[in-house]
């Protein structure tokens, strides 16, 4: 379904456990981020866990404006596949520009 669905424009980021890819759906055109697990997840247990966050993520809806949009989520030769909104920059950039801007500002936190 990753090819079929998507083409891919990239890897943008990798965790302990997945890595993230860019994407742009072919059948709507729009950019999504395609978060897959790194390893095959062979046992019923590895999947059940897994499973538990598209669970948590389909829960939240779409309503909450700091929470990334989840669009959906399958299995494809043993890793999991999340379909998320692609947000524009990263959290590590958004903390690096306002600790800039705290630091600029003579701001501190205490």
């Amino acid at each position: 379904r990753l090819r079929t669905d998507f083409v891919d424009q990239g890897n943008i980021g990798r965790g302990g456990f997945c890595k993230v890819f860019k994407v742009i759906g072919r059948l709507d055109g729009a950019m999504y981020a395609i978060k897959r697990t790194e390893r095959k997840l062979q046992s019923e247990r590895e999947k059940a866990e897994a499973l538990k966050e598209v669970q948590a993520m389909a829960s939240l809806g779409s309503g909450c404006e700091h929470i990334v949009r989840y669009f959906g989520a399958w299995m494809e030769y043993d890793h999991l596949y999340i379909q998320l909104e692609l947000c524009e920059t990263s959290l590590a950039t958004l903390q690096q520009q306002a600790l800039q801007q705290q630091q600029q500002t003579g701001g501190g936190g205490a």
